[in-house]
């Protein structure tokens, strides 16, 4: 069909009529296009936006893409999350009129960016001095090169490099989930994580082996 048809709006029509709620889910695994404004615009400005890794490379460099879909952005970084709360935005204005419009759910595969590969993803000069700036005061972070940044959170503060990333990401659900309610009261914010072990990194960390070396909750 050559015309184009909004089949959530169609969905969200058939739930109303038969009193069912339903939770829209959305997968953060392609290009915004603000982002990739930005990046070409300036960018030596534009540093942290893509997610980049231990060789410096960003992940699609690195690892490519699955059918067009990776985690193409560092979600720890304001502008990425401001452009991901604006797409959420959208949808919500769009749908929240419906009765059945029960809330949202993100899906938090390998693939997207709305989660963190692994502890040594996230790790350009501009997210790590945040880091610095908001958990070590005593550091000092403009005279670390890539390598110094991996051995520094890979050493006895990769705990306190874990709880801060894990803070941020947090705080970002939690503002998203605000704002959800506040547009649709009685709405509610769902991060499906059934897809996190799925990728490379974590089914070889899960592997048996003797003796143990990693738990889920590690991975």
């Amino acid at each position: 069909d050559p015309v184009r048809k909004d089949v959530l709006e169609m969905l969200l029509r058939k739930f109303d009529q038969r009193g069912l709620t339903l939770i829209p889910a959305i997968q953060f695994s392609s290009p915004l296009l603000a982002l990739e404004k930005q990046l070409r615009q300036d960018p030596s400005k534009a540093t942290g936006i893509e997610l980049m890794g231990p060789q410096g490379k960003s992940w699609t460099d690195s690892k490519g893409t699955r059918r067009g879909m990776a985690p193409y952005y560092n979600p720890l970084d304001p502008r990425v999350q401001q452009e991901m709360q604006r797409v959420i935005d959208e949808l919500v204005e769009r749908y929240q009129h419906h009765p059945s419009f029960g809330g949202l759910a993100i899906q938090m595969s390998s693939e997207t960016y709305s989660q963190l590969p692994g502890p040594q993803w996230g790790t350009d000069q501009q997210t790590f001095d945040r880091f610095i700036q908001q958990s070590d005061s005593a550091a000092d972070s403009t005279k670390t090169g890539l390598p110094e940044r991996i051995k520094y959170i890979n050493g006895p503060n990769r705990q306190k490099w874990l709880n801060w990333r894990g803070q941020v990401m947090a705080n970002f659900y939690h503002d998203i989930s605000d704002r959800l309610q506040a547009k649709k009261p009685g709405s509610r914010l769902y991060l499906v994580t059934s897809d996190l072990v799925n990728s490379s990194t974590a089914r070889k960390q899960l592997q048996p082996r003797l003796p143990q070396q990693h738990t889920l909750a590690d991975v």
